[in-house]
């Protein structure tokens, strides 16, 4: 291949970094990150907080696909390193891996019944990266997602969701809190225990309403 052809190969884009689909891709943009370049400088915590469908596990996956991706920017090699980065292959993703990125993308499916079977899939899957990606789901502006996704958690008795879960117990739908106090009663703990009490306290966890009003 001639230097010229070389040259004109395609730029890596944000829609060729695996659970990264079109979706998440316009509120990447809309947050003014528009290139794969970009989004492998951004701060995961950052980009968790401040985009649109991403969630922490989400964020630290796509940065880090990113960074593999991103063209770089490097002083030039002799010979026998080219040869040797040649012979290097990237390490191949586990099938469970491929299994959770395509599960990802169907978490942004505009459509709640995918998303739901998303959630289902997840909760089959054992490991920290599918709690994570439970965990992530319930930042959902989807209220059903959040709800099933802290279900999903509760049954699966899984010590690293309590964080999340205890974050959950402020959500806007008393439904989503009641659920979220309940996988936490499932996962037990004193920090589980002492969030709960907390919120049945401070009344967020109520099961009686004004008369006229309905759950």
């Amino acid at each position: 291949m001639s230097k010229k052809a070389s040259n004109n190969q395609e730029e890596p884009k944000l829609s060729d970094i695996s659970g990264v689909g079109p979706k998440l891709q316009k509120s990447l943009i809309a947050a003014g990150i528009d290139s794969v370049e970009k989004l492998a400088i951004a701060d995961p915590a950052m980009l968790a907080e401040d985009v649109d469908g991403v969630g922490a596990a989400t964020a630290k996956k796509i940065v880090k696909a990113a960074k593999k991706l991103a063209p770089s920017k490097k002083k030039k090699t002799s010979k026998s390193e080219k040869k040797s980065k040649k012979t290097k292959k990237p390490p191949k993703k586990s099938i469970t891996e491929q299994i959770i990125d395509e599960l990802i993308v169907e978490l942004q499916s505009a459509d709640q019944q995918i998303a739901l079977g998303a959630v289902d899939q997840l909760a089959k899957i054992e490991g920290d990266l599918a709690t994570e990606c439970l965990v992530d789901c319930l930042e959902d502006k989807r209220y059903m997602i959040r709800l099933h996704a802290a279900m999903k958690l509760g049954d699966r008795q899984d010590k690293r969701a309590i964080e999340g879960l205890i974050e959950t117990l402020s959500d806007e739908s008393l439904f989503v809190r009641q659920t979220a106090a309940g996988a936490l009663e499932s996962i037990g703990g004193a920090k589980a225990t002492k969030a709960i009490k907390k919120a049945e306290k401070e009344g967020l966890l109520m099961s009686d309403l004004p008369k006229g009003r309905k759950l």
